[in-house]
């Protein structure tokens, strides 16, 4: 009971025009559906951990083409929760403002917020109640949270906007595996309609 999935997951990152393989990290262990390329596609961000033991605690790295890898801000990590007899990491990236963001919490600290790991970390939800599991969708641009007070369109500078009341009945949009949301659908009564990130109807 409450062990994590008995998989571990290396990163190969593979030339399509020479065929050539490097392996950035031999002994990190990537953590499921919690990655994210820069927009121009030369840097990884992703959830890792290199201990090289099962059950130590995921934190987020930056791999790149040429075969670097690095830590980013060692003492954030990635809450796992328990459910369903399991251990659910709940680990998210995206790329705001040309740094990858990231749904992590201080070591030391139960709370998760999004950081901005530019040079310093950059709590961007430090102003908002606690962030409830990973955002709703994201945009190049920004990142759509749900709180307890409401959803909040989050970008790397500025306050977080509120764009749609707790009591709204949202959802994340159908998106193709391996992709992230960039919308979200409103249920009223027996319709639907899809929302962008500013809340606005599409």
């Amino acid at each position: 009971f409450g062990g994590q999935p008995a998989r571990w997951r290396r990163l190969a990152l593979v030339d399509l025009a020479t065929g050539k393989k490097t392996l950035p990290c031999p002994r990190c262990d990537l953590l499921h559906h919690a990655w994210a390329w820069s927009p121009d596609g030369k840097v990884l961000a992703a959830g890792a951990r290199d201990e090289g033991r099962y059950g130590a605690p995921f934190r987020y790295w930056r791999f790149t083409l040429a075969g670097s890898a690095k830590a980013l801000s060692p003492d954030l990590v990635v809450e796992e929760p328990m459910r369903e007899l399991m251990v659910r990491p709940q680990g998210q990236v995206a790329w705001l403002g040309g740094h990858p963001v990231v749904l992590a919490r201080p070591s030391s600290g139960s709370r998760t917020d999004w950081w901005s790991l530019g040079d310093k970390p950059v709590n961007l939800t430090a102003s908002l109640d606690a962030p409830l599991g990973r955002a709703m969708a994201i945009a190049p641009d920004s990142v759509l949270v749900r709180t307890a007070s409401g959803v909040f369109r989050v970008t790397s500078q500025g306050k977080p906007r509120l764009v749609a009341p707790s009591q709204a009945r949202l959802s994340t949009g159908q998106v193709l595996v391996g992709t992230q949301p960039s919308s979200f659908l409103d249920a009223r009564g027996s319709l639907s309609r899809r929302l962008g990130m500013d809340g606005a109807s599409l």
